[in-house]
């Protein structure tokens, strides 16, 4: 499924859960600065029934610059809930903090895969 809103196929037009392996390189190491950002942030996204399942930091991230310091796997109950949360004006009045600690961003929507943990 395309970030667009737009299925790949007919059978993701059902409601499906969506996720997002979002990752985060840092403009001037400000730890502190980002977790203050983060904060007002992930609320924003849980009033769109959204969340981050994970926030993972890679081991080598201090040494290794072309790292990102981190990176989260966020969850969306379906498309509807992430486009509400793209146009959520909260969201925009944040964006001028996330600039300031937040160098670059990528992210890829994801879908689940079946048959790896027997289903």
């Amino acid at each position: 499924m395309s970030l667009s809103g737009e299925p790949d196929s007919p059978s993701e037009a059902v409601a499906s859960p969506l996720f997002l392996w979002v990752q985060i390189w840092l403009r001037t190491g400000d730890v502190d600065g980002f977790a203050a950002y983060e904060r007002p942030a992930a609320r924003v996204l849980a009033r769109h029934g959204a969340r981050i399942e994970r926030a993972f930091r890679p081991l080598d991230a201090a040494e290794d610059p072309a790292l990102p310091f981190e990176i989260h796997l966020v969850s969306f109950p379906d498309q509807t809930c992430l486009a509400s949360w793209q146009a959520d004006p909260e969201r925009a009045a944040l964006q001028e903090e996330r600039e300031r600690c937040i160098a670059r961003t990528t992210v890829m929507a994801l879908r689940t895969v079946k048959g790896y943990d027997g289903s």
